[in-house]
């Protein structure tokens, strides 16, 4: 038994990553594990598809779901109230509360090893502070697969859902800052992981040599090897979270269309730019 989990910032391609790992006759993906409390207590997160798992149904009633529920003996999923890490600097209750949750997680985790027979969990929440946490405190493996791409991209792709979910339209600039921030947050983190359980590799790269890196990801997670599929699409998946085109079949493709629109942009393309380079 062991679990993938993939680091990265939102908009970076992670549900795209799991979606294709999941694939594999030998793994299982549940998604954002980490949102799974908003998608019980209809939070803000998940509130776009009706906080459903991505079959479809609502998580107390997915067959899936409602057998690792039972697996971990809930009488109720409702009794899972908080899978988000709180960050530090923590206080004292901060820390009793992420000791809580790591051991909520080992539980879901081990529920979803018997349910589906899998031997590798994906799971996709992304979290840099929640990763390493895990990493460090499961009692089977855990590998990291730490996924970047191009800030000016993340910040775009921000931007836009940000509009369309929020009708919010926050400054480029201060965004690109936070995304950047997050990056360091990451680089920092993995100091403390051990260089063989990380893989580390660009959304761009990724889509320009993907069997490459499939390969590669494979060998590193000693997981039979994935063919490339052609499509990105939910295939008897139960998933929590992730980008919203997720349940349109759509073509796998390379798409750098972000970069026509800062061409009238050439502060925050040319800041954006500096920042890739750290």
């Amino acid at each position: 038994m062991q679990l993938l989990y993939i680091m990265s910032d939102i908009r970076s391609g992670s549900t795209l990553l799991e979606n294709i790992l999941s694939k594999s006759p030998e793994t299982i993906s549940v998604g954002e594990l980490r949102l799974l409390d908003s998608h019980l207590h209809k939070g803000i997160w998940g509130r776009r598809w009706n906080w459903c798992c991505s079959c479809g149904e609502e998580f107390g009633n997915c067959t899936f779901w409602k057998a690792v529920f039972d697996e971990m003996g809930l009488e109720s999923p409702q009794e899972i109230a908080q899978t988000m890490m709180n960050r530090p600097p923590l206080t004292k209750e901060d820390q009793l509360e992420n000791d809580a949750m790591l051991r909520l997680f080992e539980r879901i985790y081990q529920a979803v090893f018997k349910v589906s027979g899998a031997k590798c969990i994906i799971d996709s929440s992304k979290e840099p502070f929640q990763g390493l946490s895990v990493y460090k405190h499961m009692p089977f493996p855990v590998k990291i697969i730490y996924l970047e791409r191009d800030l000016r991209a993340v910040t775009l792709s921000k931007s836009k859902w940000n509009k369309i979910n929020h009708d919010l339209r926050p400054n480029l600039t201060k965004t690109l800052l936070l995304s950047f921030r997050i990056r360091l947050i990451c680089h920092r983190l993995l100091k403390q992981v051990k260089p063989g359980d990380v893989y580390r590799m660009t959304y761009e790269d990724f889509l320009k040599r993907p069997q490459y890196h499939l390969d590669a990801i494979t060998r590193f997670a000693d997981i039979p090897p994935i063919q490339m599929p052609e499509y990105m699409e939910l295939e008897e998946d139960h998933t929590i979270a992730g980008t919203p085109n997720r349940f349109t079949k759509r073509p796998i493709k390379f798409d750098d269309s972000w970069k026509h629109k800062v061409t009238n942009k050439p502060v925050f393309n040319a800041l954006g730019g500096l920042l890739n380079a750290f």
